[in-house]
């Protein structure tokens, strides 16, 4: 009898076997950056749900990471062969490119659906190795209740001057609140926002081209009278003590739910985090935001500019056994109406085409973010992208770190930045 009991479970358990075969699904793995942005997973969400309804047989997992944590796991992972089909990837993670561990795309996508500067950012002899899915403008937002709190008041334009702009950090500051918001324990560029901007505004664009490619000294004239500038700035106490500690999403915590500083120089991603329930990290409902432009200059050969960053992207792993299903989701992406679902629900600039007329959520930060820009022509550039090499190091350690905390002088850093980028220099011509 135990033998014929035996047969028989011994059977049900090869046709259970059979049955979960034919019914096995693929398995699509992303790994993604944007762990506590609820927001920005429910269009990758939607995507997944649509994607699964073409391919019935394909069950999509994500694994979400913080920025920090992700670069080191896919770095370990994909050379082993253990690595996620799909991958968040990022403009500065240039060894993902140089070391062959991302897939080229160029054929798997309609191309059309991304702006050019997009594509651009990812092509390489004809290749194309991501799909530049955010984009982010350095923006400035303020606290508006501090601001009338302190008979603060805003131009029309949006625009203080330098000298405007120094009088506004004298004021935050003698009233007890930070002038700026800005953490730099765990990202390598918010520190050198208001610096960068600065630089920006008074070189325009050519000879800030220059600066990013080393062919401009950091002895300018111009350059150092920026940074005398922003050092007037740090001396006053215009950061948090302990700003290197702080974390990029402490530092958002710290101007909307802390409301210990008046403004936040931060990318336009704010929105990622701000637009949450305030129990989920957000900020208060009855929290008032503005945005302004960063100061001009007298002389400013670019005072309308404003520096665009290539944020998020999304590539495929070249190693993956599913690689052209991790294709297939990509160009799922790249569809306008996922462009008009990202600027809806994440609330962030993206690199694809978008009709204007299909934003139909958060439109009172929309209609404010289009109205202070309405003048201003994006500049594609930030310090972690641009600068490249030691010359990138030195700018994170020097201008991202020290020099906002107040560690070091402006004769300190300027020697320590041309030092590096005439070392750069002449590593370039071996």
């Amino acid at each position: 009898m135990r033998r014929i009991v035996s047969l028989v479970v011994a059977s049900c358990l090869i046709v259970c076997g059979m049955l979960s075969m034919a019914w096995a699904r693929t398995t699509l793995n992303i790994w993604s950056h944007w762990a506590d942005e609820e927001n920005k997973k429910a269009v990758f969400y939607e995507v997944a749900n649509r994607f699964q309804k073409k391919y019935p047989d394909v069950q999509v997992n994500f694994t979400w990471y913080q920025k920090v944590d992700l670069k080191p796991a896919l770095m370990a992972a994909i050379p082993g062969g253990t690595g996620p089909d799909v991958f968040y990837n990022d403009p500065p993670w240039t060894e993902f490119v140089t070391e062959g561990l991302v897939a080229d795309i160029a054929d798997a996508l309609d191309w059309g659906n991304v702006e050019e500067w997009a594509r651009e950012m990812w092509e390489r002899d004809g290749k194309i190795y991501s799909l530049q899915l955010e984009a982010w403008t350095v923006e400035l937002y303020y606290n508006k209740d501090i601001f009338e709190e302190l008979g603060i008041v805003v131009p029309p334009n949006y625009q203080f001057n330098t000298e405007e702009f120094r009088e506004v950090v004298r004021k935050c500051v003698a009233a007890g609140y930070d002038a700026f918001a800005a953490g730099t324990a765990d990202r390598d560029y918010p520190g050198f926002f208001i610096g960068e901007m600065l630089l920006l505004h008074k070189l325009g664009k050519e000879d800030m081209d220059k600066l990013y490619k080393c062919d401009l000294s950091w002895k300018d004239p111009r350059v150092v009278e920026v940074l005398n500038y922003w050092k007037e700035l740090v001396d006053m106490g215009a950061y948090p003590e302990g700003i290197s500690s702080i974390k990029l999403g402490e530092s958002h915590r710290y101007f909307y739910q802390e409301k210990r500083a008046a403004m936040f120089p931060m990318g336009a991603f704010y929105p990622g985090r701000a637009f949450v329930p305030p129990e989920k990290g957000g900020q208060p409902k009855d929290f008032r935001l503005g945005i302004m432009l960063y100061p001009s200059w007298p002389d400013g050969q670019g005072n309308h500019l404003v520096l665009l960053s290539p944020g998020g992207a999304l590539a495929v792993n070249p190693l993956s056994r599913n690689i052209d299903l991790a294709k297939k989701f990509l160009a799922e992406f790249a569809q306008p109406d996922i462009g008009a679902l990202w600027l809806n629900k994440a609330v962030v600039p993206t690199g694809l085409k978008v009709d204007p007329s299909k934003i139909t959520e958060n439109r009172e930060y929309w209609d404010m973010y289009f109205s202070v820009h309405k003048e201003t022509e994006n500049f594609v550039g930030l310090s972690n992208i641009s600068f490249k090499g030691k010359m990138k190091d030195t700018v994170a350690q020097v201008l991202n770190a020290a020099f906002p905390a107040g560690l070091i002088s402006v004769d300190e850093a300027i020697e320590l930045l041309e030092d590096a980028r005439l070392e750069f220099l002449e590593s370039s011509r071996k």
